[in-house]
């Protein structure tokens, strides 16, 4: 049995600096300057990366240790944009009495710093590894996957791998995520008779067909849950309408966020709201509804009894002395292309999930030390075949 490795107060500096470089790179539209980051801190410790690319603003980076089967362990590089009401400049992380604030120091900076710190850590250990360790810096997770993991593997970028690891998912380095929800996000268009604003009389308003079937699917209910995961939720996520003030717009569109267990169907929620949409349409007496899937992403899960599971647990119990939970979560990580996939996924990282996507994103420097020490542990100690 090997020590454990403590982060040293040398170590936690460069952590903590690393996080700040990275949070101040906006990276919700490109991920090009992170992933040169990345390139260039890997380059300083001598650990040689590639770049793999579908267009070249979103690129992602790729480097590895030791050898035998292996693990993948993937932090995805982009952000969602900073929106409002941030107390503070989300681009400069500003630290009080322990927390951290910023976009990313939650989702998911800390844990892309985390790996980068590691892989300098584990380079004096690599002889001890008894697998390879595929790192990857994977661009486009906030926006569908395309030019990320969904490009990596499409180009079989990664060997047959044994399991993959995902830290993500922001349970406080107390959970572990082995199931998540699916994903289906459509855009609804419904259409009405456009006209004068001063003769509202005289056409059908779109804004008020589209609102009324929103009504509708706001009152579906759907029972059916797992062991790990809640019910199906329907969520409105914009609303758009309207081309000059004095004019009754003739279209209206809204977005979906739906979420399943695997135990709904898809096809079958799917059918339920276009079953609204039509009723609202006749009674209405307008053109049908037009439906537009915009992401379809499938549910997953990994069992709680395979190896990856018992090693990140034996890992998280040693450095936390917490037995840890195994959860379900309604957001969708890379676990759940990797397990449509059936490569044996987990995801666990520093934060809470509330904060994600949230103004004034915060984490404790505490546990994003804590997730960094968790991951060089599970690291160093697994042994997959």
């Amino acid at each position: 049995m090997h020590p454990v490795h403590r982060l040293s107060a040398n170590e936690q500096k460069l952590l903590i600096t690393t996080l700040g470089k990275l949070v101040a790179i906006d990276s919700s539209r490109t991920e090009t300057k992170v992933v040169n980051f990345c390139e260039k801190f890997l380059g300083t410790i001598g650990v040689a990366a590639e770049k793999f690319a579908l267009t070249k603003t979103r690129p992602n980076l790729i480097w590895s240790l030791g050898r035998g089967p292996a693990i993948l362990v993937a932090a995805h590089t982009d952000t969602v944009p900073a929106g409002e009401n941030w107390k503070s400049n989300p681009f400069e992380m500003s630290q009080k009495k322990g927390v951290l604030l910023g976009r990313g120091v939650v989702d998911n900076k800390s844990p892309l710093a985390g790996m980068l710190v590691a892989t300098k850590i584990l380079q004096k250990f690599e002889s001890e590894l008894k697998n390879k360790i595929i790192f990857a810096a994977v661009a486009d997770e906030e926006r569908g996957n395309k030019f990320g993991m969904d490009f990596l593997l499409a180009q079989k970028v990664f060997p047959k791998l044994a399991a993959a690891i995902v830290p993500d998912s922001c349970g406080q380095n107390r959970a572990i995520e082995i199931a998540e929800k699916g994903v289906l996000q459509i855009k609804v268009t419904a259409f009405g008779e456009q006209g004068h604003g001063s003769l509202p009389e005289k056409s059908k308003n779109a804004i008020f067909i589209l609102k009324d079937f929103l009504r509708q699917v706001r009152r579906l209910k759907f029972a059916r849950r797992t062991k790990l995961l809640t019910p199906t939720t329907i969520a409105v996520t914009s609303f758009h309408a309207g081309a000059a003030t004095n004019v009754i717009p003739g279209e209206a569109s809204a977005t979906l966020d739906i979420r399943l267990p695997p135990s709904d169907s898809k096809k079958k929620v799917l059918a339920k709201i276009k079953t609204l949409a039509t009723k609202e349409a006749r009674r209405w007496r307008v053109p049908k509804f037009r439906f537009e899937i915009l992401s379809d992403l499938p549910s997953s899960a990994t069992t709680e009894n395979c190896e990856i599971m018992k090693s990140t647990a034996a890992a998280v119990q040693k450095i936390t002395r917490r037995k840890p939970q195994a959860i379900g979560m309604a957001g969708f990580t890379f676990g759940g292309i990797l397990r449509a996939r059936e490569i044996p996924t987990v995801a666990f990282g520093p934060g809470k999930l509330e904060e994600c996507h949230h103004a004034n994103e915060k984490v404790r420097s505490t546990e994003v030390t804590e997730f960094a020490e968790i991951l060089i542990e599970l690291l160093r100690g697994i042994e997959l075949k």
